[in-house]
């Protein structure tokens, strides 16, 4: 498996640990929490602005239709996305006579949602550990006193009392063995003292 890092992509690492997360779900509340609010300030404008703009009610339906399909997606089991709606919002957002720094708002949305439900992974290597993220975090083997994988859960111990400890994902795959990762780890931390 492959996992991005500052200074060079798609870096293969000999182990990638995926771990759990629900940012996913809270991205997908979010997403429907702004589309909504969107929604309702572009209708409330249509009927109480004097100027009257016909792009707010399409903005709105428009808008409407990515949270139905999104509805559609999640009750499949599969992937929903609101980055169309945050376009498309912040697009009407410009047109609207007030608060346009939503649509700002919303195109940076747009930007962090992929971001969000991306799964977070924990890259190994024999020199060093990245962690992936927004801004790839790299520790190095010299500044951990302990890693470990049990039962579902990493912890990666720092000489400095520091720790990171988090569940990772499940998986079903007969290749992936707590021994033989720990045991790779215990070979990297005798070599980097």
């Amino acid at each position: 498996m492959s996992i991005d890092t500052q200074d060079s992509r798609n870096e293969v690492f000999p182990y990638v640990v995926i771990l759990k997360s629900d940012n996913a779900r809270l991205a997908n509340l979010t997403g429907l929490f702004v589309s909504l609010i969107s929604i309702f300030f572009f209708v409330l404008s249509y009927f109480i602005v004097a100027d009257r703009n016909i792009a707010w009610l399409i903005g709105a339906a428009a808008v409407a239709s990515v949270i139905v399909w999104n509805l559609i997606q999640q009750k499949r089991k599969k992937k929903a996305w609101y980055k169309p709606g945050f376009i498309l919002a912040a697009i009407t957002w410009v047109s609207m006579p007030y608060l346009h720094w939503m649509a700002i708002l919303l195109v940076v949305m747009f930007f962090l949602e992929h971001q969000a439900k991306r799964p977070q992974e924990i890259g190994f290597s024999e020199d060093k550990i990245v962690v992936n993220s927004l801004f790839n975090k790299i520790y190095y083997w010299q500044d951990l006193s302990n890693v470990i994988l049990k039962d579902n859960l990493l912890t990666l111990d720092f000489h400095n009392n520091h720790f990171i400890q988090r569940e990772v994902l499940d998986d079903d795959d007969p290749d992936a063995d707590e021994d033989e990762f720990n045991e790779f780890c215990r070979v990297q931390l005798a070599r980097s003292r």
